[in-house]
């Protein structure tokens, strides 16, 4: 990747997970209401996230052969921040729907 952009990928992957970490904690737990571009952010940050560390961990079973213990435990929490955002993405998604029409 740093060859690409010019970014090494350990900065970049601190950046996504910064976000998660900031995003996250913003707001109260009606931020689905009250906040609902701050939750969208959050989705737009996460759920990528999630499935980017979901195809490393099949590329480093499936052509590296090998585990890396801190690729599977990002990978791990990436997924469980995944589940817990879906229901609040949803709903905000939802209210904007609602209140746009």
């Amino acid at each position: 990747m740093q060859r690409w952009i010019g970014i090494p990928d350990a900065a970049l992957g601190a950046v996504a997970y910064l976000g998660d970490a900031v995003l996250g904690l913003a707001g109260s737990t009606q931020r689905w209401r009250h906040r609902p571009w701050l939750v969208v952010l959050f989705g737009i940050d996460v759920i990528p996230l999630g499935g980017v560390s979901a195809i490393l961990v099949i590329i480093q079973t499936t052509v590296l052969g090998q585990w890396c213990f801190l690729c599977l435990v990002t990978a791990f929490i990436s997924l469980v921040l995944v589940y817990w955002a879906y229901d609040e993405v949803w709903s905000s998604i939802t209210y904007l729907r609602r209140v746009w029409q």
